[in-house]
């Protein structure tokens, strides 16, 4: 990575702060006018996430996925030596 474009990799965020740090301000000392100001200002930061986030990915309603692994488990085979009652205890403890 050059020398140049590192600052220009802090440029978005260091505006957005400024943006949120000038609303949350104007918020705190102002009303009427002020107060729509912040509202628009701690808007931005929060619409810009929005409209950079990766999209939800849709889930099928009643998916068989759930389903199908627990009635796999159930119907699986046990394994030899995990059946209860079939493990030894060293030196009788346990039992």
């Amino acid at each position: 990575m050059s020398g140049s474009s590192r600052p220009r990799v802090w440029q978005a965020p260091i505006f957005l702060g400024v943006i949120a740090a000038c609303g949350l301000t104007s918020a705190l000392l102002s009303n009427g006018v002020g107060d729509y100001l912040a509202w628009i200002a701690l808007a931005i930061p929060v619409a810009v996430v929005l409209w950079y986030a990766p999209p939800r990915r849709k889930r099928k309603h009643g998916s068989l996925a759930g389903r199908e692994r627990n009635q796999a488990m159930r119907d699986a085979e046990p394994i030899e030596g995990l059946v209860e009652g079939s493990v030894e205890h060293p030196q009788g403890l346990g039992r």
